[in-house]
C-alpha cells in the first residue's frame, strides 16, 4: 500500500513526498514519481518556493521536472530578481530551461533543426 497525500502543503509532508519522489526514480518507477510529482499545484510550489526552509527550496528545484514549474512560470519570472542567493539561482535555472524548451518547441514545429545556442544545464532538444 503506497500513501498519497492529497496536497504536500505541510513542509514535512512536502520533504516526504520529494524524497518518494526521488527513490521512484532511483528504482526505475517514472510512473508512481509522475504521479506523486503532479501534488505539487502552484498554490504548493509558491510556498515552497517562498519559504525559509532552504533544504525544501534546494529539493523542489533539484528533484520535480522542468515542466512541474508551468504553473508558477509568470511568479518565478516576476520575481526571481528580487530573490537571493539559492532561490535566485535555481530559479534561473528553471526559467532558463522552460525557455529552452519553448523555443526548440517552435524550432521542431517549424521543420527546422533546433540550434543549440540555448543550453542550460538540464536542458537537452525533444
Amino acid at each position: 500500500m503506497v500513501l498519497r497525500p492529497r496536497r504536500p502543503g505541510d513542509p514535512f509532508v512536502a520533504k516526504w513526498v520529494m524524497e518518494r519522489i526521488k527513490f521512484a526514480r532511483e528504482i526505475g518507477d517514472q510512473g508512481q514519481a509522475d504521479e506523486l510529482e503532479a501534488l505539487f499545484d502552484e498554490t504548493t510550489l509558491r510556498r515552497i518556493i517562498e519559504t525559509d526552509r532552504w533544504d525544501l527550496v534546494f529539493d523542489v528545484f533539484t528533484i520535480l521536472k522542468t515542466g512541474s514549474f508551468i504553473p508558477v512560470q509568470g511568479y518565478m519570472l516576476d520575481n526571481w530578481q528580487s530573490w537571493r542567493g539559492a532561490r535566485a539561482r535555481l530559479s534561473a535555472v528553471r526559467i532558463a530551461q522552460r525557455t529552452c524548451q519553448k523555443l526548440s518547441r517552435r524550432q521542431s514545429s517549424v521543420s527546422r533543426p533546433a540550434r543549440s545556442a540555448c543550453r542550460p544545464p538540464g536542458c537537452s532538444p525533444r
